[in-house]
Order: C-alpha cells, then sequence, then structure tokens
C-alpha cells in the first residue's frame, strides 16, 4: 500500500500484473514482485480514508501481511532528508489516546522487521534528484522507534518540536497508524516503511517536500525490495 501514485511507481515497474480488480474504489493490482503474491493499491492520503481502504482490501481479498511504502516527514532532529525509517510502533498523534495509554502504540510485526533488519545493510539509496539537487546527508536506514500519524499535513516548526518531544517519532505521516490500527483489529501483520522527504517544518526554508518527495518515495521502496526478496525466501515464494 502507498497513499499516493508517486510512492507507488517502483513498485509497480517490479510487479508482473496478472489481473486488476476494483475492490470499492480502489483499483487493485495482483502479481507477484520478487517472488511474492502482492496486491498493490493506493490506501488514498488521510487517516479516514487509509482505515476504510485497509477494510476494503482485508473483506476483499485473503492477505496474509500489509507492507506500506512512502514519504513522511521528519520528527527526529537526529535523521535527515532521504533517511528511510522503519519504526516498530506507530501512534495516532491527534487522536483520542496519549502516549501512556494501554492502546496508544501500535506494535509492527517483529518477524517482518527481524527481516529487514538481516537485510537493510546493503541497500543503496539514492542521494540526488533527477533534476541533480543533492543532499547534504548520506541518507540511513533507522529500524526501530516510533512513528505517529496525523490527521493533517505537518508543516510546522513549534508542532514537530512538540510531536519529539511528546512521542519521541522519528516520522509522522496521515495514514500508517490507521493502517495499523486495522491490521490489529483483523489480526493481520503490518510494517511500514517511511522515507523523510521533508523535516516537517523544520528546515531553515520553504518545505523540502515539492524537490525530495520522488526521491524519498524511491528510497522506502529500494528498502521494500530488499525485504520481499528475504520474506519470500523465508517464506517459500508465497504472501
Amino acid at each position: 500500500m502507498s497513499a499516493f501514485s508517486p510512492e507507488l511507481t517502483n513498485l509497480l515497474d517490479e510487479t508482473q500484473v496478472v489481473e486488476v480488480r476494483v475492490a470499492g474504489d480502489c483499483s487493485c493490482y495482483v502479481g507477484e514482485i520478487h517472488g511474492m503474491d502482492v496486491i498493490l493499491l493506493l490506501s488514498g492520503i488521510g487517516l479516514e480514508k487509509a482505515a476504510a481502504t485497509t477494510r476494503t482490501l482485508l473483506d476483499s481479498f485473503d492477505v496474509s501481511a500489509l507492507v506500506f511504502s512512502g514519504i513522511a516527514g521528519g520528527i527526529n532532529p537526529g535523521l535527515n532528508i532521504g533517511d528511510v525509517t522503519i519504526p516498530e510502533c506507530w501512534g495516532h498523534a491527534d487522536g483520542r489516546l496519549a502516549p501512556g495509554d494501554e492502546d496508544f502504540w501500535i506494535p509492527a510485526d517483529m518477524s517482518m522487521l527481524r527481516v529487514v533488519g538481516e537485510v537493510s545493510g546493503p541497500v543503496a539509496l539514492e542521494d540526488c534528484t533527477e533534476d541533480g539537487v543533492c543532499l547534504e546527508n548520506t541518507p540511513d536506514i533507522i529500524l526501530g522507534g516510533n512513528g505517529v500519524s496525523n490527521s493533517f499535513f505537518v508543516d510546522d516548526a513549534g508542532y514537530r518540536e512538540w510531536l519529539w518531544e511528546i512521542f519521541e517519532a522519528n516520522a509522522v505521516d496521515m495514514e500508517t497508524a490507521a493502517v495499523g490500527r486495522v491490521a490489529r483489529e483483523r489480526e493481520v501483520p503490518y510494517i511500514a516503511f517511511r522515507s523523510l522527504s521533508d523535516l516537517a517544518g523544520g528546515g531553515p526554508g520553504a518545505n523540502e517536500i515539492n524537490i525530495f518527495f520522488q526521491l524519498a518515495a524511491d528510497n522506502a521502496a529500494a528498502v521494500v525490495f530488499s525485504f520481499l526478496n528475504a520474506w519470500a525466501a523465508e517464506a517459500g515464494g508465497r504472501n
């Protein structure tokens, strides 16, 4: 799953699509990618849309695991644009629950996280856009930590600092916590790969997302490819 089409581009390019099925208002691309039987689709942008799409997907197909690939805003001041985060827990930053509440954090699947940890080291990440704009730092892969989802796009330095202080989150997006909550309700394992396209208002100038969103989306997909190769081998080629 990805939220919008540029995040899904590289994944679709690598997929041998055998069928396109419509579930609700979603086009679901059924096929194989790196030895895994997969269904690729867009969740849509936002918590409510992502939750509804996830329910439709799980009602329409026999899904054994959910993998989200996309971009996010950076919250952790120690991370940089282009870094790929794979948090072990996700929470809803502006929801009714607080970080200390029992049901706030939604853990990603530990088996999937373990496989990522085994294969993420050799993954090559892009540090320049197609237009030749290059990052100041070499992108890294950050496994573990927290991620949060928000109901609105975060582009405010003060709010970014508050998210870091309260949640100690590496990244903020608008979908993953909703997908994870539905996955937990349905007892389906999930994991999310989010690459930082901007610093959620923490940069020195205008928001960087328009420059680096495709680079970030491609970096997230690169780590997903590495994960799927290893996951396919471990699962015997079935999803």
